[in-house]
């Protein structure tokens, strides 16, 4: 943010901020929970201040508890990675194992790998996320300052808050049903090369031993369901969030019937363009980010999506109930995670491309009624050259594709068709 928003904050102890895309409570369940040491920055305030201290920056802890407590998270999915690569390595060249037991393992391993590259992913590159969340924090603050002058009196804008509260709602949910279902599966099944036990089990005949095993196991295995959600969740509210900030501020800046003085439209626009810009320019960074981890997730999600959704088809009469229920429950959150956030993403590439046809048809609208003069006209005119370069922008999916509000049928389209392949093909 500006200087001048800090000279505002002191000055009106009733100050409310016009942004809190950075819900700090949001992020501070990260930071406790070990996920990420995220470290706050907040705008001094006078000492009768009442509302929402306004966040200044959002970084990272260089050294802490919250920082230990992140590497042993790290550690945890790391060790969890290692080991299910080293049981499908083993079950591989094993004589006795069957199709399912593999297909099993392929499904946990892929994801876990995939949890993986998430984790890695903001262990390597945690400093430049968190300085995007700043940057677009103090644009949309910055454009919803100079714009809320206009905007309507029944028209509402994105509540960030209310949807963090959704999110971590979503997210307790999701964790607390994976983990049941995971530790029942454990519990019912504890040899399953899936689970760590399997492993203990051999290390000692002794009933007490075997207790304390099953014991580790059973935590261990549910920490991480939850720890690999979270991860997950993480990601998805940075996008999610991005795509809410983006989605409000081409709104705000796009044209509107009121503008009629020559002088007016014309600043106006002149402003939306820069706007615009910078929008697009915090988008770059974003997928110089996150496009390959999206790109890898998005594949490997669907790759996942066809061999859990596979299993419980072609195996169902041979399959426990709470196997079944397992890949049911995996099957149904990568479905969840599809319709909740590619649509989304996808919205952001609609708004762009509706900026510049909004400005089109108002300046094709009023140009014969402003009376504008030589020099107007050519100004208007190098603004119109400006609009033209405003190409859409969104989510890159690697160096493939722009994600928009159809891309999620191409995923279910290949979902379908390589189950179909599996089934008609029948691994036995």
């Amino acid at each position: 943010m500006y200087p001048t928003n800090e000279l505002k904050i002191q000055k009106d102890t009733k100050y409310v901020p016009t942004c809190a895309s950075v819900h700090v409570p949001f992020f501070k369940l990260f930071r406790y929970g070990g996920i990420y040491p995220y470290s706050f920055e907040f705008y001094p305030v006078p000492e009768n201040f009442k509302g929402v201290r306004p966040i200044r920056k959002i970084g990272t802890e260089k050294s802490g508890t919250f920082v230990v407590l992140n590497r042993i998270v790290v550690l945890i999915h790391i060790l969890q990675w290692a080991y299910l690569v080293g049981q499908l390595g083993w079950e591989i060249f094993s004589q006795d194992t069957d199709a399912g037991t593999l297909l099993n393992l392929v499904a946990w391993t892929g994801t876990c790998s995939l949890g993986l590259v998430i984790v890695i992913k903001y262990y390597r590159s945690g400093e430049s996320i968190c300085e995007l969340i700043t940057e677009v924090d103090a644009l949309e603050a910055e454009i919803y300052e100079k714009y809320k002058a206009f905007i309507p009196s029944g028209k509402k804008i994105h509540n960030h808050k209310a949807e963090f509260r959704s999110l971590v709602l979503q997210m307790c949910v999701f964790s607390i049903t994976g983990a049941t279902v995971t530790i029942m599966k454990h519990l019912k099944d504890p040899m399953s090369p899936v689970f760590m036990y399997n492993v203990f089990s051999k290390i000692s005949s002794s009933p007490c031993y075997h207790s304390v095993f099953l014991t580790i196991s059973v935590t261990f295995q549910g920490l991480y369901i939850i720890y690999d959600l979270g991860f997950m969740v993480q990601l998805v509210a940075t996008c999610l969030n991005f795509c809410r900030i983006v989605g409000t501020c081409i709104g705000l800046i796009s044209y509107r019937e009121e503008k009629s003085g020559k002088f007016e439209l014309l600043g106006e626009m002149e402003q939306s363009l820069k706007y615009y810009k910078r929008l697009n320019e915090l988008m770059t960074q974003s997928n110089k980010l996150f496009a390959w981890v999206l790109a890898i997730s998005m594949g490997g999600y669907s790759l996942m999506g066809c061999v859990v959704a596979y299993l419980p088809i072609y195996y169902w009469t041979s399959s426990s109930p709470l196997s079944l229920l397992g890949y049911v429950f995996l099957f149904f959150t990568v479905v969840y995670i599809f319709c909740r956030v590619i649509p989304r993403m996808g919205e952001v590439y609609e708004v762009t491309k509706n900026f510049r046809m909004s400005w089109l048809r108002g300046v094709a609208y009023s140009r014969g009624s402003l009376s504008l003069i030589v020099e107007q006209r050519n100004y208007l005119e190098l603004l119109r050259l400006r609009l033209d370069t405003c190409v859409p922008f969104g989510f890159k999916c690697g160096n493939f594709f722009i994600i928009n509000t159809v891309t999620i049928l191409t995923f279910f389209s290949a979902i379908s068709t390589y189950l179909i392949i599996m089934l008609q093909f029948g691994i036995k």
